[in-house]
């Protein structure tokens, strides 16, 4: 076995398809588009990477592809954060602790030569992709949301790694039942009068500002949090895409009209990519353009609310708004996902009816 660094558009082709090998027959894994993943590892594509030093690794024997890697320095993060933090992630690989262990000295050698002196990860050059999975195997995940095999704590934590966070999802599925607990209707209807809040909808006519406005709250509300990167303007224009018309976007204003928080809330495309192989086949494209607007699962992608209105229930009275906007369709809605130490959201959380059902893990080691 040896690690090679990717450098041909073969290797390239051989690191984004190891997945879809690795995960033949495995039900609760839903394959991606393939087009999409080579475009998240192109900057042309996938601009966080211009403000990156990234590499790719495989791991091989002979021609047989055993495992990859990647290792990434955000440079704007690392300026934030002030402490010479790499990345590593893209991990798959087979269940051989050898395997993986080579693997992690791969990204950590490249990343001492960028003159880190922290690896932690994983993290596959996309803001939402954080952690392993470590619990919550039985259901499938959500779109951009991590999914691998449970062997992979066991063999990260061998090699030296350990736990440096995680991070919890909740689910809300009125198809199972679900209803807001009397107790969080009233912790969110007194923080509503409390703090003079108003939650209002996305302005789908002035997208560009109000784009602006929920980066600014973004910022303020996670700027001095764990793992925070700064959003860089071009990204947020990125995600004009996600104002489309059935994603719901609330904003939370106080009595002066000032933004003090949102959430946003997409509509889950991996329902539509379950069964598929990864190829984007003339009725999976059908499949795709014909019940898009028909899907009742979702995912909340962001939530943020500024740090003088931390610890008021704002976070659950914009989740409520978004669920209730939602209601008549009977959703589905993941909350993917909270940091384990934030007790006060986790417990807001709680008090209004949602069940933990997924957690990501974090690992970290010096170098």
């Amino acid at each position: 076995m040896k690690v090679i660094r990717v450098s041909t558009a073969k290797d390239r082709k051989r690191f984004v398809e190891l997945p879809y090998v690795l995960n033949k027959g495995n039900t609760s894994w839903i394959a991606p588009l393939r087009g999409v993943q080579c475009k998240s590892l192109d900057a042309r594509s996938n601009r966080t990477l211009r403000h990156c030093d990234h590499q790719l690794f495989l791991l091989v024997n002979g021609s047989k592809v055993l495992g990859r890697i990647s290792a990434v320095v955000d440079k704007q993060a690392v300026k934030r954060w002030g402490k010479r933090i790499g990345l590593f992630g893209h991990l798959a690989c087979i269940d051989d602790e050898a395997a993986v262990h080579r693997l992690l000295r791969s990204a950590a050698s490249y990343l001492v030569g960028k003159n880190c002196t922290t690896m932690r990860g994983p993290w596959s050059f996309a803001s939402q992709e954080w952690g392993l999975l470590v619990e919550g195997y039985k259901q499938p995940p959500v779109a951009d949301t991590p999914y691998n095999a449970p062997y992979y704590a066991e063999h990260i934590v061998s090699a030296g790694l350990e736990k440096v966070a995680d991070l919890l999802a909740y689910e809300a599925n009125a198809r199972r039942g679900f209803h807001f607990l009397e107790r969080g209707m009233q912790m969110t209807d007194t923080a509503e009068r409390k703090y003079d809040i108003r939650v209002r909808s996305f302005d789908h006519r002035r997208p560009s500002e109000e784009l602006e406005l929920l980066a600014d709250v973004r910022e303020r509300a996670q700027s001095s949090g764990w793992g925070f990167s700064p959003t860089i303007r071009y990204e947020n224009r990125a995600l004009r895409k996600d104002t489309r018309e059935h994603t719901t976007i609330c904003i939370a204003e106080d009595g002066t009209g000032r933004p003090v928080g949102y959430c946003l809330v997409a509509p889950d495309s991996n329902v539509l990519l379950r069964g598929g192989t990864g190829s984007l086949f003339p009725s999976l494209w059908w499949k795709i353009r014909s019940q898009q607007a028909r899907i009742r699962d979702y995912r909340m992608w962001s939530m943020a609310v500024v740090p003088e209105f931390q610890g008021k229930s704002i976070d659950a009275l914009l989740f409520r708004r978004a669920y209730e906007h939602l209601a008549e369709l009977a959703p589905r809605i993941e909350l993917n996902a909270i940091l384990e130490d934030d007790k006060r959201a986790n417990n807001a959380m709680e008090r209004m009816g949602l069940e933990q059902i997924r957690r990501y893990r974090v690992f970290e080691r010096t170098l």
